[in-house]
């Protein structure tokens, strides 16, 4: 057997606090990457946010670099890298700072301002999640679509709901994620939820964190039809994906949205916003709708009387997206380049 190739990564996400979807992709293709010849070595940051997180990366880890020979370029998995370093595959989530800027602090916004494009410009390998966030990179950062590899994301092996969680939810109702962060657009639900209860009397069950790493929403649940679960665990997130009428995700903006594959995996519908992964993964029967209330109260009203889609063809796409495949789309790119 061939010797694994050596791949220096910026780990500066470990030192993180906050665990996001890009931290878990991370995690997800660097523990796959060595079934396809390719030894990870994390190069750890002793401070992972802020002005000290970003210093190290760009000060301390090119000097870093040379200590580790590798053949392979430097990988950046978590939207940033060093701008010294041409020699790197920088994987870019999305553009969320530049598209929406108010869902973020001023001076990260004025920080990716100034370095996305140059990073982008500079390295020599972009990866990406979904054909959306090449788009939005096409268009804000002015590089070729061709240079942009889109690897997806996969499917994580959720736990069996907790029964406790099952028996105490409402009957029916529908499921919101990611209640923390006001780009979520949780304001969206609530204010159109009035008309849905009235009509159907289905609750709502939203779930948050008591940690975000972007704007906090300031939207809390009150009324008697919504009911709120504050880091839930794993067990607890099966419970309420599996037993919604439907997963509802009117997110602003979106690189991949990894609840809609994880709503999937329980054979359970989505009403989604235009964003992320959305348009690609949707099957017949559900739906991806423009951010207009009428139209989703009429979405939403239906669906609290029947399921019009298949749960098995859910379950299925959902089994196409496998982390193995990602890593391996990953390792081909830093091949390449």
């Amino acid at each position: 057997m061939d010797k694994p190739q050596a791949l220096l990564v910026d780990a500066r996400f470990r030192r993180q606090p906050a665990t996001t979807g890009v931290h878990y992709w991370a995690s997800e293709v660097l523990a796959a990457l060595p079934t396809h010849g390719i030894r990870p070595v994390e190069l750890q940051a002793s401070h992972g946010s802020g002005v000290r997180g970003h210093a190290w990366e760009q000060l301390v880890l090119p000097r870093e670099l040379r200590q580790h020979p590798s053949d392979l370029p430097l990988l950046c998995p978590c939207n940033w890298g060093p701008l010294a370093v041409e020699r790197q595959a920088l994987v870019l989530h999305d553009v969320a700072p530049l598209v929406v800027p108010e869902h973020f602090g001023s001076r990260y916004t004025a920080l990716a301002r100034v370095q996305l494009p140059l990073l982008a410009r500079r390295v020599r390998t972009l990866i990406t999640v979904s054909e959306s966030s090449r788009r939005d990179i096409v268009r804000t950062l002015g590089v070729d679509a061709e240079r942009v590899v889109v690897v997806g994301a996969g499917t994580r092996a959720l736990p069996a709901p907790e029964p406790a969680t099952v028996e105490a939810l409402p009957q029916p109702y529908f499921a919101f994620v990611g209640a923390h962060d006001a780009r979520k657009n949780l304001v969206f639900l609530l204010e159109l939820w009035p008309r849905v209860h009235a009509a159907t009397g289905a609750h709502l069950v939203v779930t948050r964190r008591p940690d975000p790493m972007t704007n906090l929403a300031s939207d809390r649940p009150v009324a008697p039809w919504c009911t709120e679960l504050v880091s839930p665990t794993d067990a607890q997130l099966s419970a309420v994906l599996v037993g919604a009428r439907a997963l509802l995700w009117p997110s602003i903006y979106e690189g991949f949205g990894m609840p809609l594959l994880e709503a999937y995996q329980h054979g359970t519908a989505f009403v989604s916003a235009d964003t992320g992964v959305a348009a690609e993964l949707v099957v017949p029967g559900d739906e991806v709708l423009p951010l207009d209330a009428d139209v989703w109260v009429e979405a939403i009203t239906v669906r609290a009387a029947n399921d019009p889609g298949d749960p098995a063809l859910r379950r299925a796409r959902a089994a196409e997206r496998t982390w193995d495949d990602v890593a391996g789309r990953v390792a081909a790119a830093l091949r390449a380049g």
